[in-house]
């Protein structure tokens, strides 16, 4: 539940608290008080100011609210008064590696419990980790364990995550490729460039390039690419070749940059690509002029920008 609770605040304020406070409350008429229920009122807190968050809960009347302003207080009550308000990096921190392994085996806590918990964790409980990764059979807890290290790098290369790319589970698939995206090494090049020569029609195939790039690759993609025909696969596809082309700087974006940007359905993805086309000095004449009328405000912007120092240049 608190997947987007963060952005929805910075949208929306106290309407959008009131919002998620009742998402909540209305699942805790069949479950207890959890951990991260606090992380709302502690997200209140930080945006509102201290007790702001307490008004707004006690002016409300409808039931599954006051659910979760009931919840809170017993909780805080139980912890002896008025919860400090911590970050989310101190409560994925406070989270011991046990507690980690036990979610994993029982399939709990959905996927950014755990990549929550990978990025902040100390290097001998992602250790920890790693060897039960080693050591797992059972899908569910692979995928889960794989969930550690979708944004933080294994402790060491071993050629099994290659193998669970091939796993018949196909979230076991997934997530070892998103974990492969984070290593550096010949194998998983080599293992990169065996998928490309299959054809590419999803993300995962060009994320490996990110951190296994050598010129020449960039052309590799472009002829091995076929667009899915839904929007979402195409947008995450499309992500990823301009991720590539961005952390590569030696990548030549002439022909996958301006393909990228003509493709994507994504207002965002096009001012990423539009940038970095005009950061490498080959963005064309034509592609800045579209920019100008662009539904995304930041492409419009970087268009104004780009005017406005030319003609502080000429001056």
């Amino acid at each position: 539940l608190w997947l987007g609770e963060e952005e929805i605040l910075r949208l929306d304020g106290e309407e959008a608290f009131l919002f998620a406070a009742r998402a909540r409350g209305e699942r805790l008429a069949g479950r207890e008080w959890e951990w991260d229920d606090d992380g709302l009122v502690n997200d209140a807190v930080e945006r509102f100011g201290e007790g702001r968050g307490s008004e707004l809960l006690d002016g409300e009347t409808n039931p599954a609210i006051r659910a979760y302003r009931d919840g809170w207080q017993k909780q805080n009550k139980a912890k002896g008064g008025q919860e400090p308000h911590i970050s989310h990096r101190e409560r994925m921190r406070a989270i011991t590696v046990a507690e980690i392994l036990s979610a994993a085996e029982s399939g709990g806590p959905r996927w950014g419990f755990f990549q929550g918990w990978g990025k902040y964790a100390e290097e001998p409980d992602l250790t920890t980790v790693f060897q039960h990764l080693s050591a797992a059979r059972e899908p569910t807890f692979i995928a889960n364990l794989l969930r550690v290290f979708a944004i933080r790098p294994v402790p060491r290369f071993v050629a099994r995550l290659i193998e669970l790319c091939r796993h018949l589970d196909p979230e076991v698939r997934r997530r070892a490729m998103i974990a492969l995206e984070q290593i550096e090494h010949p194998l998983v090049r080599e293992f990169a460039l065996s998928r490309l020569e299959e054809g590419v029609r999803d993300v995962s195939v060009v994320g490996l390039f990110t951190k296994n790039f050598q010129r020449g690759d960039e052309q590799r993609i472009l002829e091995a690419v076929e667009f899915p025909d839904d929007d979402c696969g195409l947008h995450w596809l499309l992500m990823d070749v301009i991720k590539v082309l961005e952390n590569n700087p030696d990548a030549d974006c002439t022909q996958l940059g301006i393909v990228a940007y003509a493709s994507t359905p994504c207002e965002n993805c096009r001012f990423v690509a539009a940038r970095l086309l005009h950061h490498r000095h080959i963005a064309p004449g034509w592609l800045l002029e579209e920019c100008r009328d662009d539904s995304s405000e930041e492409s419009r912007e970087l268009v104004a920008e780009i005017t406005r120092s030319s003609q502080s240049d000429s001056e």
